[in-house]
Parts: structure tokens; sequence; C-alpha cells
């Protein structure tokens, strides 16, 4: 993630996810990944407008990548 108001990356857990297609990591091809970010971060970055992004490397013969980004979205106080 990274925060849109000052720039700076937001850290987030379970980000990372490696396998390839139908293995136990990604058993399907639609599939969707979560990640966390802790409370502290949360609080530190309280008020900003944040965006989260992934990509996804494939292929080893022809291989390729695509990017995604989500909506900006801002970080409520708790």
């Amino acid at each position: 993630m990274r925060d849109l108001s000052d720039g700076s990356a937001i850290p987030v857990n379970g980000a990372t996810v490696q396998g390839d297609f139908l293995d136990a990591n990604w058993p399907a091809r639609a599939a969707r990944f979560t990640f966390t970010v802790s409370d502290t971060t949360l609080k530190a970055h309280a008020g900003s407008i944040a965006q989260a992004f992934g990509s996804v490397v494939y292929g080893t013969s022809q291989p390729g990548a695509t990017f995604a980004l989500s909506q900006p979205f801002q970080i409520l106080p708790q």
C-alpha cells in the first residue's frame, strides 16, 4: 500500500503469494488474496489518503506481468 498524502509506503502482512496456477497457494484461476495492516501502522497513517496495489508475474517460457490499483481510500482515525 502507498500513503498518497505523504508518498510513503504502508507495510502490509501476508501480501506475497508464490506458486503456480491451481496449486495449493492458488487453487483456482480467479482468486482473492488478502493482506493485513497492523493497528499501529493504521494509527500512524490515520487521516491519510491511501491506495493498495498488486502485481502478478507469470510464465517461464513467455513471462509476463499484470498490475492492479485499488480506488483511493482514506484511513480513518480509530
